[in-house]
């Protein structure tokens, strides 16, 4: 009885359902019949818009950037030689780690980026340039991690030398953590100010690792965030050098403000943006905020020691390494952040990322470096 009742249930539902259509199709066709003119038009205009719409192929047209910077552009590089890394594992370690474990967890890495730096090819001091963002990939500990904090100046290798803009980090350099760090960003510390040596001293940026999106406290505007962060990194630098240069002078203040508003203009983020809550972004602009924020952290050493001179002499640009940056979201994301992440490269930028999903950077990487075993496997700009 149960299943009987069940089925002449279903039976009228869909009786008025049928009906319901019918009724509805009836009424379009008396719609039609009595205005011709309105179904005609939506045709002609219809038909009209097929035939003159564009084709949907991308054109080929030079890339340029559409923003020339306000403080002049100095292209940055950094360069890992004959670098090896080594740590002291212990047995348990390597039974039990969620990882697998090896003493030597990079072993000679011979890698360069960014702009102006010898090229691998032929040991030459001819000068190479990265178009695109570099990708770093393989297995987990593959050695991507340690390389990142290598290159970035938190950790000094055990064999050989990392070259950032000329200045160099070996096995004696003092190394370690930016402390008060936001949780999404990781920055090693800057290079100790020589009052007497300046002009050597000063000579690299501080790369800065990026591996979440920023906090979106609305407590300040997208711009004044930027301005912000630019600003407390200066102030952090002075700590560390035991100086006093004061962040909040006339000069250090104007040139933050100015290179905050180059790096977002670079970055595509509008006026609008700019001037609104950073939780009112799109997903990609929450991180495009975040590069921008990473970009002003990275020059901050520079600014603090040529504040009063950066208007002449410009600034090395940033160096940023995206940890598994964009791994969590749609490739979507990547793609509406990649003419502002293009821009920064061309001006002078090196954006490096570490990532399990090279196939959401498609169009936009150039070259992928491939690790395995803490060893370089494959590297596509030379082969």
């Amino acid at each position: 009885m149960m299943g009987s009742s069940s089925v002449c249930y279903g039976l009228r539902r869909l009786a008025i359902i049928i009906v319901a259509l019918s009724a509805a199709a009836n009424f379009a066709a008396s719609h039609l019949r009595h205005h011709p003119s309105t179904s005609t038009a939506a045709i002609t205009i219809t038909q009209a818009a097929c035939v003159n719409s564009p084709p949907l192929t991308p054109l080929a047209v030079p890339y340029a950037l559409a923003f020339e910077p306000v403080i002049p552009a100095r292209p940055s590089f950094v360069c890992a030689e004959n670098v090896s890394q080594k740590y002291p594992t212990t047995l348990m370690n390597k039974l039990f780690s969620s990882v697998p474990k090896r003493d030597c967890a990079v072993q000679n890495i011979n890698l360069s980026f960014g702009h102006d730096r010898p090229s691998q090819q032929s040991q030459s001091p001819i000068a190479t340039r990265d178009d695109g963002v570099t990708l770093l990939v393989g297995r987990s500990a593959s050695g991507k991690s340690t390389l990142l904090r290598l290159l970035a100046g938190m950790e000094a290798p055990t064999e050989g030398c990392i070259n950032i803009n000329g200045c160099q980090i070996d096995c004696n350099a003092k190394v370690g953590m930016m402390p008060q760090m936001p949780h999404w960003a990781k920055m090693g510390l800057p290079t100790r100010l020589d009052i007497a040596k300046r002009e050597k001293c000063s000579c690299r940026v501080q790369p800065v690792i990026l591996q979440g999106k920023p906090d979106l406290d609305d407590g300040l505007s997208v711009m004044e965030r930027i301005v912000e962060m630019g600003l407390s990194t200066i102030h952090r630098c002075n700590k560390e050098w035991s100086v006093e240069i004061d962040p909040a002078s006339e000069e250090t203040r104007t040139a933050v403000h100015t290179l905050a508003r180059d790096f977002a203009s670079l970055l595509t983020l509008s006026e609008e943006q700019c001037n609104s809550p950073p939780s009112e972004l799109s997903p990609s602009g929450q991180y495009l905020f975040g590069i921008a924020c990473g970009s002003i952290m990275s020059v901050a050493p520079w600014i603090a020691i040529h504040s009063d001179s950066i208007a002449s002499i410009g600034v090395s640009y940033p160096i940023l390494f995206l940890d598994e940056l964009f791994d969590a979201e749609h490739p979507s994301t990547v793609e509406r952040c990649s003419k502002g992440l293009r821009n920064l490269i061309r001006a002078g930028a090196v954006v490096l990322s570490a990532t399990h999903r090279p196939g959401y950077f498609d169009g936009l990487a150039p070259r992928t470096v491939t690790l395995s075993g803490g060893k370089v496997l494959s590297d596509s700009s030379i082969e």
